[in-house]
């Protein structure tokens, strides 16, 4: 397998890669259905100037003694760490029940990190956060178009998000939009998580309209957040992909957005979904007023073909979930706010044989 490094100059928008480098990482890998492919499973972690010296370790997991990892990362190098043995251990399953699987990374010196989903029929990237995926608050960003494949037996694909607590008794507060397992739609209820448990709430449906975008999580300690929509069905195709990423707090949102088109086809096309935060939120597209959302309200912006790029306004920070693709493969993303201050070098390993291509959104003059 072949690791390829790229050097960006001025990179404002790097939508895979936001604010991912660091030393310190949370993640919680979401439950992937086995009917359409869920391992190998990987991380990929990359340095720059330094060495890197990094531990991986599940800090709750005392039950089934998960092994930590030791890894060295020579200078400007890329490392592959298959987690795939430990599948039944980093995967966040059974939904509503606290488990302990919740990945901790740390390094010596600043690294990129991804966790990679490398079936070749389901593939998808989350990319972590490092400290911009921490946090209190958060809404849940998602797409409502695209319905999971309904395979018939366990584990099936549903939409979910999967949130890892990052200190000892932390209370978190979760109200979900649609219902999720063991819980009704719109009535909040807690979950007490310790440093390293993770909490996966699932949807009950596959349909897009049971997807969790909206709902909220609240917590009196930091803890990170991954969503996950597995299996989404492409319309008119016959096709179906995973999708997600590691989301970040209400903190780190902004109010002006760039989204690129990417390679999806009619009738799908790419689309913007708009996760409002505050009460009166008012969106702007292009320059043209489009809609007025409620907290927790999303507005779908559908790319037609000609469309290569759209400008997004809020008067209040909000999320932009990015759905895209090539082909009949879906993709999607959180995307970054303008006044995201970027990177100047980024990494990524192609681990399939699809078709590869790279969108790259500068400043003017870069």
């Amino acid at each position: 397998m072949k690791h390829l490094q790229f050097v960006f100059l001025l990179v404002l928008l790097p939508v895979f890669l936001l604010g991912q480098t660091n030393t310190d990482f949370w993640f919680a890998a979401p439950e992937v259905t086995a009917q359409h492919g869920d391992e190998p499973i990987y991380l990929r972690l990359t340095s720059f100037g330094q060495s890197a010296y990094v531990t991986i370790t599940q800090p709750a997991n005392t039950v089934t003694n998960f092994p930590t990892i030791y890894r060295t990362i020579p200078a400007n190098s890329t490392i592959d760490v298959n987690l795939t043995a430990l599948k039944g251990q980093v995967e966040c399953k059974p939904p509503n029940t606290p488990l302990n699987f919740g990945l901790h990374i740390q390094s010596t010196s600043p690294i990129t990190a991804y966790y990679e989903e490398a079936h070749k029929n389901n593939p998808e990237i989350f990319t972590l956060k490092g400290n911009n995926a921490l946090g209190t608050s958060f809404f849940i960003p998602g797409q409502n178009v695209m319905s999971n494949y309904p395979y018939n037996s366990e584990p099936k694909a549903y939409s979910s998000f999967d949130i890892v607590a990052t200190e000892d008794n932390t209370t978190v507060t979760i109200n979900p939009r649609k219902a999720i397992t063991g819980h009704a739609a719109g009535i909040p209820f807690d979950v007490i998580l310790n440093k390293g448990q993770v909490y996966s709430a699932r949807a009950t449906g596959f349909a897009g309209s049971d997807h969790l975008q909206g709902s909220t999580v609240i917590s009196d300690k930091p803890v990170c957040i991954t969503v996950k929509d597995d299996s989404d069905i492409y319309p008119n195709l016959n096709a179906w992909d995973l999708t997600g990423d590691q989301i970040v707090p209400v903190s780190i949102i902004g109010m002006e957005y760039i989204v690129v088109r990417g390679y999806t086809n009619p009738p799908m096309n790419d689309r913007a979904f708009i996760t409002a935060t505050a009460n009166g939120t008012n969106v702007i597209v292009d320059g043209a007023p489009v809609a007025t959302l409620d907290a927790g309200a999303t507005y779908m912006f559908q790319l037609i073909p000609t469309d290569l790029s759209a400008y997004i306004v809020t008067d209040k920070p909000a999320y932009v979930w990015h759905l895209t693709g090539y082909d009949d493969e879906a993709g999607s993303a959180l995307l970054p706010p303008m006044n995201c201050t970027g990177s100047t070098q980024v990494a990524f390993t192609r681990s399939t044989q699809y078709s590869f291509e790279m969108i790259i959104l500068t400043k003017a003059g870069a």
